[in-house]
């Protein structure tokens, strides 16, 4: 989500978003175009480590002020295995699906999320693993333990 503080006085704002530099400054070409009257754009879904430009142009009673061209850059792919929150003790309820790039938590009073009950949820993390050394790997499907109650299984 893209979000500014518009101009004072501004009723509409006309987004202009895309990988080209030059065509989000002209407003033409391979640009996506939107017009709104809230200070914010979702873009949809960004490719990976790729540099994307965007301007604002701010229109008071009628009359356009052009914005300038501002950019950010996509990071790669993230790392770590993806972390189901459930809002129940039985994996049953599907709540939160994210990656988690470390698997090492303390939740104490609080839970995996704010709009979670921090007293009933569980977890299920996949992925694949990479050991720095194939003989530091052991598997097992036997129940994990965190906080020294069953949290989850080894499927």
């Amino acid at each position: 989500m893209l979000t500014w503080k518009p101009g004072d006085g501004a009723t509409r704002h006309q987004i202009f978003f895309g990988k080209s530099f030059q065509a989000v400054e002209a407003g033409t070409g391979a640009v996506g175009k939107a017009s709104t009257t809230s200070p914010q754009y979702y873009p949809g879904t960004l490719a990976i480590k790729t540099t994307y430009y965007w301007r604002v142009d701010e229109y008071q009673g009628g009359r356009p002020f052009q914005g300038e061209v501002w950019s950010f850059t996509t990071r790669g792919r993230p790392g770590g295995l993806k972390g189901q929150y459930y809002g129940d003790s039985n994996l049953g309820n599907l709540a939160l699906t994210r990656i988690d790039p470390d698997i090492n938590f303390w939740w104490g009073t609080g839970g995996p999320d704010p709009k979670m009950s921090p007293d009933n949820f569980s977890v299920r993390w996949t992925g694949r693993l990479k050991s720095p050394s194939p003989s530091l790997i052991r598997s097992s499907r036997a129940p994990m333990t965190a906080c020294g109650s069953p949290s989850t299984t080894g499927r």
